[in-house]
């Protein structure tokens, strides 16, 4: 695993066994710092598309205390569609312990989808591994 950028609030990695990126938040992130990284995370994914042709994604929400519902919805409006023209399909989340963040992932993933992208979510980073693996594989058979 490579550690490519880290703050006190964010953890992003990369995975190359996968491949897929690692986007670990905890606690509670101001909406600049957010957007930042959403946007940084997306153009480093761009490059690591040059070198795989096929990447996934985690957001690992499991430590997080709370999502500002402006910045779920600029993650609907505007990282979704600039993700999904650098190639992001797959997308797995760890599940937050809060009920109020898991109805936050539930009504992204709901408008998410029908968007392209193909999103799951468990309780444990290496299950979500897993299932990227097999989304993976599928998106890259011809």
């Amino acid at each position: 695993m490579i550690r490519l950028y880290a703050t006190e609030k964010v953890n992003l990695d990369f995975d190359p066994a996968v491949p897929c990126f690692i986007d670990a938040k905890f606690g509670f992130q101001l909406t600049e710092e957010f957007r930042y990284c959403m946007k940084y995370a997306l153009q480093l994914f761009k490059e690591k598309r040059e070198e795989y042709p096929s990447i996934g994604w985690i957001a690992n929400l499991s430590q997080v205390n709370v999502l500002d519902p402006e910045d779920s919805k600029w993650m609907i409006s505007y990282w979704n569609p600039a993700a999904l023209e650098v190639g992001l399909r797959c997308v797995a989340f760890i599940e937050p312990e809060s009920d109020f963040l898991r109805g936050n992932v539930e009504r992204y993933t709901q408008k998410s989808e029908p968007m392209g992208m193909v999103i799951n979510s468990f309780c444990d980073l290496e299950m979500a591994k897993d299932w990227l693996r097999s989304q993976l594989l599928v998106t890259n058979t011809p």
